[in-house]
């Protein structure tokens, strides 16, 4: 938890990848491509980590990868994927996949 309230996080929120969206998946990966190294890419499901890594490999995404509890995950954000933006425990944005934002939107919101 302190890990993950510290420092600049996009977080990748992946409730099911069964049941995930994948049409903006492109989206999402340019994004965490485009962002500065000092903001961390994490994407957190509550999947299988091999149904995770398959995911995220057919779309071409590397990330850290972490587990949640579904539930946990849906009150973060409705989206699937969804998008949460965290500077210091703060949130900072919040985005439904098909509302993806620009790497500068991003930065400005740092």
């Amino acid at each position: 938890t302190q890990q993950m309230l510290t420092g600049s996080k996009l977080l990748v929120i992946i409730h099911q990848v069964a049941e995930a969206k994948s049409s903006n998946m492109g989206d999402i990966v340019e994004l965490a491509a485009a962002l500065p190294s000092e903001v961390e890419v994490a994407v957190l499901s509550s999947s299988e980590p091999e149904a995770v890594q398959e995911f995220l490999g057919t779309h071409g995404m590397q990330a850290v990868r972490y587990f949640g509890d579904e539930t946990v995950l849906k009150a973060m954000v409705r989206g699937n994927p969804g998008i949460v933006l965290l500077q210091d425990g703060v949130v900072r944005g919040k985005w439904h996949s098909n509302d993806t934002p620009d790497a500068e939107d991003i930065i400005d919101l740092l």
